[in-house]
């Protein structure tokens, strides 16, 4: 669950431009909202739940197929026990360099295709196993998947504009909330940056992502934290300190509404787990 000043994937090159993995969210939680250049489609295995593509909120169920078109801001939510599910990431560069240009194309944002269901499953088996050249059948079944996205699942809907005042003014909100976290934050600070009236861009970001500027500024601090809490070895104080929170207290307040952990508790959990497997 990574999002950062604009979530770029770290695809290693061309010779293989996808990403693959199966998701798990339990319910009330959710993917910190984020966006980013590269298609990403979302097949639900089990479960209930929605996934929010800027102000639209589709609900989702076992069966169904999201696409995020690029640059769309997004976010997924369970509402069930646990929401399971493949996503799977194809690179920008790549689709363009086959044709599929998705600047100039609006795929549907929810359909079923049991045709894209074996190919997803094909995907799935190839990835969890990593037999010889099954990066080559990866790659192959990714250029099916966007094939069959163009031939049947282009939007009637009009040409999608990047450019949609609101959608860019959210967009460079995220930015320079995810480049500043480690700072003091004030609303004033932000629509200085962005230029927009702060009663006009508060009720656009809650509209769009589903949360309060404040809210979402803290789950990138707390998402932060956590991970300098288990991947660099950071106390509790040096998290809080480098992920802008003065404030202790507030600093494990906060963490434990986004958690239900206290951090030390969170931190202990990982070093507990890393040492049963090794």
């Amino acid at each position: 669950m990574k999002g950062y000043v604009y979530e770029k994937h770290e695809l290693v090159n061309l010779s293989f431009p996808v990403l693959f993995h199966y998701d798990e969210l339990h319910l009330g939680h959710k993917f910190s909202v984020h966006w980013h250049e590269n298609i990403e489609i979302l097949f639900m295995l089990n479960g209930h739940g929605t996934v929010t593509i800027e102000d639209t909120e589709h609900s989702v169920k076992e069966g169904d197929i999201i696409v995020v078109n690029s640059n769309r801001i997004h976010h997924v939510r369970s509402l069930t026990d646990r929401l399971e599910y493949y996503c799977l990431i194809i690179d920008k560069d790549y689709c363009d360099s086959l044709g599929f240009n998705l600047d100039l194309i609006n795929i549907d944002e929810k359909f079923n295709d049991d045709k894209l269901f074996d190919i997803i499953a094909e995907i799935a088996y190839e990835v969890n196993n990593k037999e010889l050249y099954f990066e080559s059948i990866v790659t192959g079944n990714a250029q099916k998947i966007l094939a069959n996205l163009f031939r049947n699942h282009v939007s009637n809907i009009s040409e999608y504009n990047s450019t949609v005042a609101g959608v860019e003014m959210i967009k460079r909100s995220i930015e320079y909330i995810k480049k500043h976290y480690s700072e003091k934050i004030t609303l004033e600070d932000i629509v200085e940056h962005i230029g927009y009236n702060k009663f006009y861009f508060c009720r656009t970001f809650k509209k769009m992502t589903g949360v309060t500027v404040n809210a979402y500024i803290n789950n990138v601090r707390i998402q932060k934290a956590s991970a300098m809490l288990v991947n660099n070895g950071c106390s509790v104080n040096e998290a809080a300190s480098k992920c802008g929170f003065n404030d202790i207290s507030y600093f494990t307040k906060v963490f434990k509404k986004r958690t239900n952990m206290m951090p030390s508790k969170f931190k202990s959990n990982f070093v507990s787990e890393t040492n049963k497997m090794e």
